[in-house]
C-alpha cells in the first residue's frame, strides 16, 4: 500500500474529489436559483438550513464540506473544468455560467450531466474513483 499517495493525494485526485462532492451535493438537492431550505425558501449556501444548491452554490458548499483541506487553486481548477464544458456546449467563450444555471429550462439532470462529463474527462466515476 502506498501510504504517501493516501496521505498526499495528487492535484488530479483532489480535483476529482471536488467534482465528486459538487455532484453529490447537487444530486442530493438541486435549486435553480442559488440555495434553498427544505421548504424552498432562498438561503445562503453556507447556512445550516440550505439543502438544495445550484451548480455555483454547490462548488461553494464543497469548501464547507472539505473544511479548507483542499487548496482554493485546486477548487478553482475543478470549477473551471465544468465551466469549460458549459462554454463548449453553448459554443461561447463569453458565456455567463450564472445565466446558464438559472435558465428556466435548465434541469437537475443537465447540471449532473455536466459534472459527470467533467469526471469522465478525468477518467473517474461519480465518486471520484478510477474505474
Amino acid at each position: 500500500m502506498d501510504v504517501t499517495r493516501w496521505m498526499f493525494p495528487t492535484e488530479e485526485e483532489e480535483i476529482a474529489e471536488v467534482l465528486s462532492l459538487a455532484r453529490r451535493i447537487v444530486s442530493t438537492g438541486w435549486d435553480s436559483g442559488w440555495a434553498s431550505d427544505k421548504d424552498g425558501n432562498q438561503v445562503e449556501e453556507w447556512q445550516d438550513e440550505a439543502v438544495n444548491f445550484n451548480l455555483l452554490a454547490a462548488f461553494l458548499k464543497v469548501d464547507d464540506v472539505i473544511d479548507g483541506r483542499i487548496d482554493y487553486v485546486v477548487q478553482s481548477k475543478a470549477t473551471e473544468q465544468v465551466f469549460d464544458i458549459i462554454r463548449n456546449e453553448m459554443g461561447s467563450e463569453e458565456l455567463n455560467v450564472y445565466d446558464w444555471q438559472t435558465d428556466p429550462n435548465r434541469t437537475k439532470e443537465d447540471v449532473l450531466g455536466v459534472l459527470d462529463k467533467a469526471l469522465q474527462n478525468m477518467k473517474v466515476d461519480s465518486n471520484g474513483h478510477q474505474p
